[in-house]
């Protein structure tokens, strides 16, 4: 690891072919390397840690990075790097459990094909350029705790795959329909998509998504009201909604949140009265 140094220019692309062998870990990160994006680094089959994140690295992601097969975290953050993410990424990475590729130029859609990491436990893609629908698949991830993907284009409705639970679907060569049982993120913890285009209601079932303690929905289209199931989440500590379209009265079971110390529904089309048990949000403002 040669982390957060002051090494500029490009990586000696033999440095990869001669340590092929016995790297586990490369580590780089918080540097002034620059250049297009080392491809050579599909030569490093035994790793299973890659961290480039904070440098000057330009050009695309190779679709040989899919050669890392025992990869388990990659660190791509903060750098110049554009075009979509390779969908040799998703197809052959399966153990994959970290991937953080924030603040930079990325294009395309989430592939669907997502759905095959089954290990990943964090997926951070957020202030990027990303568009589309969000994809089913991501159901699939039953170990997810944290997504981030906030501050993209991505549009259309939240997958009820994410919330779902017990869904059997026909088989296919769809990685979602494979006689699947699907059980949502029940794992997941933060959950931050403000800053899109997304649309739609929220799923009537987030309440089944019991670990959570952050949610971010903020600055969206999402419609209609808020959920009474969102008064399961007792693991809730941040609640952002504002700015989207939601209407109706203030589900009571809302108020049910006693760890919520922030919560944000402003600029939305709500109706009613403050209710009595608002003062049941005793946690509310001890976040400093």
């Amino acid at each position: 690891t040669l982390m957060s140094n002051d090494i500029h220019g490009k990586i000696p692309t033999k440095i990869f072919m001669e340590l092929a062998r016995h790297l586990r870990e490369f580590n780089v990160y918080d540097n002034f390397l620059s250049g297009i994006f080392p491809e050579d680094v599909k030569y490093l089959t035994n790793l299973e840690t890659l961290e480039l994140d904070n440098n000057f690295f330009s050009g695309t992601i190779p679709s040989t990075l899919g050669n890392l097969s025992n990869l388990k975290s990659l660190y791509l953050s903060q750098n110049h790097l554009g075009g979509t993410i390779p969908a040799t990424l998703f197809h052959s990475l399966t153990k994959l459990e970290t991937l953080l590729i924030k603040d930079s130029y990325l294009q395309g859609t989430l592939d669907d094909g997502i759905g095959n990491l089954k290990r990943l436990k964090q997926l951070v893609l957020s202030r990027n350029q990303l568009n589309g629908t969000l994809p089913p698949s991501l159901g699939l991830l039953t170990d997810l705790e944290i997504v981030a993907l906030q501050e993209n284009d991505f549009n259309g409705t939240l997958p009820a795959s994410i919330t779902a639970t017990n869904i059997r679907t026909s088989a296919s060569s769809h990685p979602f329909n494979n006689n699947s049982k699907v059980v949502g993120l029940k794992k997941l913890r933060i959950l931050k998509l403000y800053n899109n285009s997304l649309s739609g209601t929220i799923p009537r079932n987030i309440g089944h998504l019991l670990n959570l303690e952050r949610l971010d929905l903020d600055f969206n289209s999402f419609t209609s009201t808020i959920p009474s199931s969102i008064g399961k989440l007792t693991n809730l500590e941040i609640l952002y909604l504002s700015d989207n379209l939601l209407d109706s009265k203030l589900p009571l079971e809302l108020f049910d949140l006693n760890k919520l110390e922030v919560l944000r529904l402003n600029n939305n089309n709500l109706t009613g009265v403050i209710p009595n048990q608002i003062g049941k949000l005793t946690s509310i403002g001890k976040r400093k």
